[in-house]
């Protein structure tokens, strides 16, 4: 993603600024640990100065393995708190499951999508079914007896609860 920011039009010069890039990428403080990667794996922020200086300059070993524990125990902090925001964050709009065990369910066809890149999908039918629902893998996870088409084409056969559409049996026609 940095590199297509400074490439030309023929893609032909990019290899000139991996390490520039490399250097940006590591030196920059990233969301979720708020620490640079080259920090968390060197106890130190990169040096864009002159070698001679760097190595001039004595670190202690005894500092240097105190500021990589402190700042990997900070990052698993952190990472555990963005993981906490990215959880309550995914469960905001998310209702509770209705599907059981041997209830019959549409799949979306959503999921076929990538089948037909490229070309019209307006006139496709929205579901694909009726499937019979197996046990369940976890709250939201099911899987159902896919044909033997489908599972060829590599669909597996277990799918968030969002895709399916629950038939429901309890009215007579």
């Amino acid at each position: 993603m940095l590199c297509g920011a400074y490439v030309n039009s023929r893609h032909d010069d990019w290899g000139k600024y991996l390490i520039d890039i490399e250097v940006a990428y590591n030196s920059a403080l990233h969301s979720n640990t708020c620490f640079s990667p080259f920090y968390l794996n060197y106890g130190i922020e990169p040096k864009t100065i002159p070698i001679d200086v760097v190595m001039s300059h004595e670190h202690r070993s005894s500092d240097f393995l105190k500021n990589i524990q402190y700042a990997t125990k900070c990052a698993q902090q952190n990472i555990s708190k963005f993981n906490e925001y990215m959880a309550s964050y995914a469960t905001i709009k998310r209702t509770s499951c209705s599907i059981q065990f041997g209830d019959l369910v549409f799949l979306s066809a959503k999921i076929f999508l990538k089948d037909f890149l490229g070309q019209a999908t307006k006139l496709l039918p929205k579901f694909s079914g009726p499937y019979e629902v197996g046990d369940k893998i976890n709250k939201v996870t099911f899987p159902i007896d896919l044909e033997t088409v489908l599972l060829g084409r590599g669909v597996h056969s277990a799918f968030y609860s969002s895709f399916y559409d629950r038939i429901n049996q309890d009215t007579d026609t």
